[in-house]
């Protein structure tokens, strides 16, 4: 891709143990590409060594990651997730999902949650898959219709969703008018800061095409995809974690700033982060002209992540008690991974001269799964095809088949300018050549 005159910034990829060995093949001797909490997020440009190959972990991914060691946690689960002395479990979702649904109550019929469905609550291994299912679970209707019952045991809860669902608006700003439609300013696309110098002229964003909003992805019509077991494996395997997770203590006593943390993320979710309305140029920048997602992604988000996972290090219990309190470190490392290649990648990308701004759905896996998806419909039964059958299949995708809805992926259809086919083209195709025909002597 760098010999066609492209140049790559970022390595997207799912939680794979393969895919974090390879990063940490990576690391400089002088660990100068090493986090603060020991995680490699960047490599050197082998064809540019000037320029940097940041590394993400698919932000969807992480998504259905965290949903699934949330759905895992209860006193007998795998994981009893506790923050603050406070239980984080997906009996909580349930009871409020059982309370909406439920056909006696005052109005019936009359659901706050109208997006959650049975399949959101009662996952199979296929319904592990979809990442709209992940995403309407930990989303901001959840969260307040948690806050609505106003239970105790149900806070700290509340609150890890609403962090969850500010942390995935901030990595899936898809539109350029998002903001203004769901009135979330954490959905603003990244522009340049205020004061920069530079032609700001530009329109680049990735491709600079507009692609499909959360709202759109959550719309519960998401499917799975077929042969992936990814998912659930990556986070069962989190039982293998040790100390390396937490931020509660048996004693239930909080982490330094733990009110600051929930006030401050409460101000993202009601869209107060940022200053103006949607279509104030500076709506996505706080007073000093800096983008206030990466302070609230750095020293909210990351924080309670971190502060969680050292807490639960220093408690006198066995290792294998330890690692159930808090997430999986594969999901950790991951959601610490992304966040510092975005918090790298985002600024250094405004800078260059003619980027106007940045849509940050761009670093996901959804068009590589979406094109593989349309691959395994075609094929149907046959999950080995041949270099001849994939090439023709490749051409009818591109051609005949490339706005066709995919049935068996976990990402739902992407809008986009739709491919044109010329058909006032009228040249002459190039003629074979004729076989001479053998003469037989």
């Amino acid at each position: 891709m760098e010999a066609t005159g492209m140049k790559v910034v970022a390595f997207v990829s799912d939680g794979a143990s393969q895919n974090r060995r390879f990063y940490n093949m990576h690391r400089l001797a002088d660990s100068s590409n090493v986090s603060p909490e020991g995680v490699v997020y960047w490599a050197i440009n082998k064809f540019d060594p000037s320029r940097k190959i940041y590394f993400f972990s698919d932000p969807p991914h992480l998504m259905k990651t965290i949903r699934n060691n949330v759905e895992k946690s209860s006193a007998n689960g795998t994981r009893n997730l506790m923050v603050n002395g406070k239980v984080i479990c997906w009996s909580h979702i349930r009871n409020v999902y059982e309370a909406d649904v439920n056909i006696n109550a005052a109005v019936p019929g009359l659901r706050k949650l109208n997006r959650v469905t049975f399949d959101h609550i009662h996952l199979t291994p296929r319904l592990r898959m979809r990442v709209n299912l992940a995403v309407q679970v930990l989303s901001k209707s959840m969260a307040d219709a948690l806050k609505a019952q106003d239970f105790a045991h149900t806070k700290e809860t509340e609150h890890f969703i609403r962090l969850c669902d500010d942390f995935f608006d901030m990595l899936n700003v898809s539109k350029t008018y998002e903001d203004q439609k769901s009135n979330k300013k954490a959905l603003y696309p990244y522009k340049r800061q205020t004061g920069d110098s530079g032609d700001q002229s530009g329109d680049v964003s990735g491709d600079g095409r507009e692609d499909e909003s959360k709202d759109e992805s959550k719309d519960g019509s998401g499917d799975q995809s077929e042969d992936g077991s990814e998912d659930e494996s990556e986070d069962e395997s989190g039982d293998e974690s040790g100390d390396e997770s937490g931020d509660e203590s048996e004693d239930g006593s909080k982490d330094e700033g733990g009110d600051e943390s929930k006030d401050e993320s409460r101000e993202v979710t009601e869209g107060k982060g940022g200053d103006g309305s949607g279509d104030n140029e500076n709506a996505g920048q706080n007073k000093d002209g800096e983008d206030w997602r990466f302070d609230w992604l750095e020293n909210t988000f990351l924080k309670y992540i971190n502060d969680w996972q050292e807490a639960v290090g220093k408690l006198k219990l066995p290792k294998e008690i330890r690692a159930k309190r808090s997430l999986s470190y594969q999901t950790i490392e991951g959601i610490r991974m992304t966040v510092r290649s975005f918090l790298g990648l985002i600024p250094e990308l405004l800078s260059i001269p003619g980027v106007k701004y940045i849509l940050s759905d761009r670093f996901n896996q959804d068009p590589l799964e979406e094109h593989f998806g349309k691959h395994r419909m075609r094929c149907g039964a046959n999950d080995n095809p041949a270099e001849e059958q994939y090439m023709y299949n490749e051409r009818k995708i591109l051609v005949s088949k490339s706005e066709m809805m995919i049935k068996g992926g976990n990402c739902r259809k992407r809008k986009r300018n739709k491919q044109k086919i010329d058909t006032s083209d009228c040249r002459s195709l190039i003629k074979r050549a004729k076989k001479r025909k053998k003469t037989v002597k």
